[in-house]
């Protein structure tokens, strides 16, 4: 395995962590490059993942390399790596505020900045775990080419161009969960007029063509995470 994209991995996890989304549940992936494989770890609490606990999979669900026993939702990024090769990051949470909408059955209303990557974001209804090769074929095609996808009682899954931004987008969506269940306190959440929603993916679009968000966003959530953990660690 290269040390860097497991490092990068382990990293990952105790992003996730720290941002308490995936207390003790959950995993993240990350695919390596121009492969139909990924790494992730055994089955274990993302916060106390090291090197030994990497193991690297194929998208029939085979470990090539690694000791332990895999997540039985590994499904879940088999899944979505299998239908969408422009993806090479997938998480999945079980962070509070994002199971909390689920479970309402609500989706993400384009209200609030970081809930605009997610808005109108389909929810998986069925009970239980995405842990067979059906369901999670049948959750990677309700997401289709979306970020994310909301599990009811469950989760979310969410999906990047690479794992910094799978990342990224997994600890806004939590955040941005968070803001709406507490909008909906003080009355119905509005969502931006068409016309505001409009100019904003203008705003975006020119910013992508300059390299500087929504990459550069995704850069700096993951750098301050990454300087948390650093710290901690010191």
């Amino acid at each position: 395995m290269e040390s860097a994209s497991v490092a990068n991995l382990i990293l990952a996890n105790k992003l996730l962590d720290e941002a308490k989304l995936t207390v003790p549940f959950g995993h993240v992936s990350a695919r390596i490059p121009g492969t139909g494989r990924f790494l992730i770890s055994r089955a274990i609490a993302p916060g106390v993942v090291t090197e030994k606990d990497i193991l690297t999979v194929d998208l029939s669900g085979k470990i090539l390399a690694g000791e332990g026993r895999w997540h039985g939702e590994t499904w879940i990024h088999i899944c979505i790596y299998r239908s969408r090769p422009e993806v090479n990051g997938v998480v999945h949470t079980h962070s509070l505020h994002v199971t909390a909408l689920a479970t309402a059955e609500k989706t993400f209303v384009p209200a609030a900045i970081f809930a605009m990557p997610f808005a109108g974001a389909k929810i998986y209804k069925k009970a239980g775990l995405i842990n067979t090769e059906k369901r999670g074929t049948e959750m990677a095609r309700l997401m289709g080419k979306d970020a994310a996808v909301l599990l009811k009682g469950h989760g979310a899954s969410v999906a990047g161009r690479n794992l910094e931004e799978a990342t990224a987008r997994a600890i806004m969506m939590e955040e941005a969960a968070g803001i709406q269940l507490l909008a909906g306190l003080a009355g119905k959440v509005k969502p931006y007029a068409k016309k505001e929603l409009s100019r904003f993916k203008q705003e975006l679009d020119k910013q992508a063509v300059r390299n500087d968000r929504p990459a550069g966003l995704f850069e700096r959530v993951w750098e301050y995470y990454k300087w948390r953990v650093e710290r901690k660690e010191a």
